[in-house]
């Protein structure tokens, strides 16, 4: 899934019943933020009857909560061609469309893996640093 279906699937989902995708989308930020102010006053009112939960706020600008961490992909990087390779030969979290792998590979295993359709996304495993005490 590309970022802007996502963006667009969870605002048709947090709009059902109140008002068509149509209606917003030309408003709608690069991380699925909308000014509040371009919304009409009975969208508004009827937004507000969705639980706090539903929604993440950000001065005159909302957004679905499933929407978090868009910007970056929560550490994620789709793996589209050779360009997304990793650079660092170190360790990796791996997924494919199914999720998240419970191992770790590095740069070449990634190569591997997506020549071989098996993998989506990796992130950069970071090490832990011991406990001080």
């Amino acid at each position: 899934m590309l970022k802007e279906e996502k963006i667009k699937k969870e605002w048709e989902n947090m709009l059902r019943g109140i008002a068509s995708f149509s209606y917003i989308e030309g408003y709608i930020s690069l991380n699925g933020w909308l000014p509040m102010n371009l919304l009409s006053q009975g969208i508004r009112f009827k937004l507000s009857a969705k639980t706090k939960q539903d929604f993440e706020l950000n001065g005159d600008f909302i957004r679905p909560t499933s929407l978090a961490g868009i910007e970056t992909n929560n550490g994620w990087v789709k793996v589209s061609s050779e360009a997304d390779y990793p650079l660092d030969d170190c360790r990796y979290w791996i997924a494919n469309e199914n999720g998240v792998f419970d191992f770790f590979a590095n740069k070449e295993r990634i190569v591997k893996k997506f020549e071989n359709k098996t993998l989506t996304h990796y992130k950069k495993l970071e090490e832990t640093l011991p406990p001080v005490f």
